[in-house]
């Protein structure tokens, strides 16, 4: 299985700002260092100290470093989710660029074939500080190695195409770079152990970092490689399945606050599946597509995640799923339902999952009330979990694909 680009939040410590509760947080268990346990609401978070509401109705201030790594994970989750929902509120924020890109297609691709500007240009070569620039229309690249312009423009390509096909959907997206930002920005590294100190983990392609707004990447992970003192394409390393991913999540930053985690890493595999070469972008075996990959997870049947509990998976959960077990099956399983919604569901032609987006887009700060009912009205509709998941795997048979929900 391909290790994936992981998401690195936004440092605890390193925050300054003050996020305070907009309604009332559910109560949970909050632990200490030393394994001393609370039943807690959180109300707030500024810098490094933690304001809790305990069952009696007090507040008490706790330092966010004595607690346990679990609840500083959940707390970096819920900063992450908090910007990103101040993101998604619009284009009303100065420091929020209003997006300029094309207009969305009202079909489904067939077939895309990016048509804007990959050129770049060198906006700062200075070897001494080993710090290099180049630009393109949407991108900048910051690297730490010197990279000819013909170079940048074979790399660089993958990201602008995947920049306009997610604006060519007919999701209607509106990609935009994140706040105080005018080009989404990638960092590259020459080096792995480079990579490393610079908060790349472990056997990772690469990570998005929310604090520092920029996806970092090993040079290797470009389909580019060092031989000797020269940078040179690499033909024969260019699978470029994880990176479409991964640029896919980055265009649609200021949406991972409030849609739910199965349709953001649904919403990524689904690009990713689409064959790509040289700026093109086909769907035409798209079905044959979804059918080899699943094959990758063993013959048979595919033993989905039962939809009950896909779709009301919480960030925390998916990501404890993915740490704990390297062949689990959230990801193809919320592909599946991602692609069953996009083309099988209703009419086929993903009206109700476009409802679905246009309805978040109408709240300014949406909860996960609001989420929850969204998705109960456009996605669930008259059915109950059960019922979708036999419509589901009826669909999937259509497409000569078997699917059983093993834990159901």
């Amino acid at each position: 299985m391909k290790t994936r680009l992981l998401l690195l939040l936004l440092p605890l410590l390193a925050t300054t700002l003050t996020f305070p509760v907009v309604g009332e947080e559910e109560s949970r268990t909050w632990t200490n260092h030393e394994g001393k346990t609370i039943t807690a609401a959180l109300v707030s978070l500024s810098g490094d100290q933690v304001s809790l509401r305990l069952e009696n109705g007090n507040v008490v201030p706790v330092p966010a470093t004595t607690l346990s790594k679990v609840d500083q994970d959940y707390l970096r989750q819920w900063v992450d989710s908090k910007k990103a929902m101040a993101d998604a509120k619009g284009t009303d924020d100065p420091e929020i660029l209003p997006y300029s890109g094309p207009p969305p297609a009202t079909e489904w691709p067939r077939t895309f074939s990016a048509e804007g500007d990959a050129d770049p240009i060198v906006v700062k070569e200075d070897a001494e500080a080993k710090e290099f620039i180049y630009e393109t229309e949407h991108y900048e690249f910051v690297c730490d190695s010197k990279f000819s312009t013909n170079l940048v423009k074979e790399f660089s390509r993958i990201f602008e195409a995947t920049y306009e096909l997610n604006c060519h959907l007919p999701l209607d997206l509106k990609p935009r770079p994140e706040r105080l930002r005018k080009k989404f920005l990638a960092r590259i590294f020459t080096s792995r152990e480079d990579y490393m100190s610079n908060g790349g983990m472990a056997g990772s392609a690469g990570v998005y970092s929310s604090g520092k707004k920029a996806l970092m990447l090993p040079l290797e992970s470009l389909g580019v490689k060092m031989v000797g003192s020269r940078v040179s394409i690499d033909y024969s390393a260019q699978d470029y399945r994880t990176l479409i991913h991964e640029i896919t999540h980055q265009m649609m930053t200021h949406w991972l606050g409030p849609l739910p985690t199965w349709y953001t890493e649904g919403s990524a595999e689904y690009v990713e599946l689409a064959e790509y070469s040289r700026g093109k972008f086909s769907f035409l075996r798209h079905d044959d597509n979804l059918q080899g990959h699943l094959a990758r997870w063993g013959g048979g049947e595919f033993p989905m995640v039962p939809v009950e509990r896909l779709m009301t998976i919480s960030p925390r959960e998916w990501s404890e799923a993915v740490a704990s077990d390297d062949t689990n099956y959230n990801y193809p399983s919320a592909l599946i339902l991602t692609y069953f919604f996009y083309h099988l569901d209703g009419d086929g032609d993903g009206t109700h999952m476009i409802a679905f987006l246009r309805g978040i887009e109408k709240l300014e700060r949406p909860s996960d009330e609001d989420v929850n009912a969204l998705i109960k009205e456009h996605l669930l509709r008259t059915r109950d979990y059960a019922t979708l998941g036999d419509e589901v795997a009826k669909a999937m048979r259509k497409l000569g694909i078997k699917i059983a929900f093993p834990d159901s």
